[in-house]
């Protein structure tokens, strides 16, 4: 007997099953396996595996509790653990009491692991298929926002009325978004492919390549969207709260959903939004050959320029890199008083036919 296990190189492979070292049903058992499990030198299953374990269970549960007649049009729709359609995931969740707080418990714990790994992307992107990280990402929303979030996503947001979590959930979704609109025009990108297993459903390389490509056309209809919100989010940018795995709270059979803990949290400086935010933007402007707009943001990455930090993964000679092919671009001058790397005066000494 065989089924769909995790190689060595991290993608999905035919094989024989192999037990990992904790089943996944051990972390809703004991809440705090899941911290100890995560902070081996070498966890087994990996972080990325975990959040798929969890996203799967709470999917292949969600679809069991459905009547017969609505399974098939769920599965279909709901394809690989991921739903193109952002509005359906604002379905309200089936009323079973004890369903409800197992399925909420295993996307809990899929966004605790989510929050281990300090809500970096590249990472998630890496480990996760495309509509299994958007799912996550919503799951994300709709916790630290509140019911009805989803819905409206895709409406820019008066992020100075909105709580320091519900803020930085919805700027990390459309990071994601404008992300992946971009990544996605890379030559030779790997297709990401789920590898969660649907009932009657024949599978292919076909129909999961259509299903990533379904969301990014969706993602680019909704790109302007997601650009006002993250401009709108640097305008207002603050130091923010950011959830911990300690902050959220897992429902048990016993006892309801506790209110989120918010002292869990871990303080960002605005600064470190500043440089991930507009750098994220500097890049999909890029992207577009929009250079004036794209220089501004990068300027505005320079000049709050954090290290890499909790969350801010921008490499600073990516940065530099940015900057000169928009100044070569635009013809900018630089200031006299301005300390040129090896790298900006080969490029000056380029432009200038080396002269």
């Amino acid at each position: 007997m065989s089924e769909c296990v995790m190689s060595s190189s991290g993608r999905p492979s035919m094989g024989p099953i192999t037990l990992p070292a904790v089943a996944w049903f051990e972390f809703l058992l004991d809440e705090s396996l899941l911290e100890k499990h995560l902070k081996e030198l070498n966890p087994d299953p990996t972080p990325g595996q975990m959040i798929v374990h969890f996203m799967q269970q709470a999917e292949t549960h969600s679809n069991a509790a459905l009547p017969t007649h609505n399974k098939t049009n769920s599965e279909l729709s709901n394809n690989h653990t991921g739903s193109v359609d952002i509005k359906s995931e604002d379905i309200p969740e089936i009323k079973l009491p004890g369903f409800n707080k197992k399925v909420k418990a295993l996307k809990i714990l899929a966004l605790k692991v989510a929050a281990f790994l300090q809500w970096d992307l590249e990472v998630l992107s890496k480990s996760l298929p495309l509509t299994m990280t958007q799912t996550l990402l919503l799951e994300l929303v709709r916790t630290c926002v509140g019911s009805g979030s989803i819905e409206k996503v895709n409406t820019v947001q008066d992020y100075d009325n909105l709580s320091d979590e519900a803020a930085f959930s919805m700027q990390l979704f459309h990071r994601w978004s404008i992300e992946t609109v971009v990544m996605d025009t890379f030559p030779n990108r790997p297709q990401k492919t789920s590898f969660v297993s649907v009932p009657g459903v024949q599978e292919t390389m076909f129909t999961l390549a259509g299903i990533n490509e379904s969301l990014v056309r969706l993602l680019k209809d909704q790109i302007k969207s997601s650009v006002e919100n993250l401009q709108t989010f640097l305008q207002s940018c603050r130091n923010l709260k950011v959830p911990t795995l300690s902050y959220f709270s897992i429902p048990t059979e016993n006892t309801d959903p506790l209110e989120n803990l918010s002292e869990h949290c871990v303080n960002i400086s605005v600064n470190e939004f500043k440089t991930q935010v507009s750098y994220s933007l500097g890049m999909y402007f890029f992207h577009l050959e929009e250079y004036s707009e794209a220089y501004e943001m990068f300027k505005i990455t320079e000049e709050s320029f954090v290290p890499r930090g909790y969350y801010c993964r921008v490499n600073d000679e990516h940065l530099r890199g940015y900057l000169v092919a928009c100044r070569n671009m635009l013809s900018v001058s630089l200031p006299s008083s301005y300390t040129l790397s090896h790298f900006e005066r080969a490029e000056e000494s380029k432009t200038k036919n080396y002269e």
